[in-house]
């Protein structure tokens, strides 16, 4: 897992960009309540539209998304949102590590 910095206000909640619902859901459990409110979509575009229109105190953004390359994905949040925030990173084959790297207060 990759943890880079995006703009996010205070108080945000979390974004869960997968296309995989068993990934959302994993994260979502291991949120437990940490983050809110929490939303999930399906796409790196779909996480760009939420980024520009939310207040979002962490991303958590699936390496093996559908539509963006993640690379170049990142890239874009970094250049568009500067500095402010977390975004997390992980693919499926990483999930084992997700408890480790979540939030550990409310929002």
């Amino acid at each position: 897992m990759t943890t880079l910095p995006f703009v996010a206000p205070p108080g945000g909640g979390a974004l869960i960009a997968s296309s995989n619902s068993a990934l959302r859901e994993q994260v979502l459990s291991r949120l437990n309540g940490r983050c809110r409110p929490v939303h999930q979509v399906l796409g790196g575009a779909d996480a760009l539209v939420k980024l520009e229109k939310g207040n979002w105190q962490v991303l958590f953004l699936d390496r093996r998304l559908p539509d963006l390359d993640a690379e170049e994905l990142i890239a874009i949040i970094e250049r568009r949102f500067g500095e402010c925030g977390e975004l997390r990173s992980f693919s499926a084959g990483r999930r084992r590590n997700l408890a480790g790297s979540l939030p550990q207060g409310g929002s």
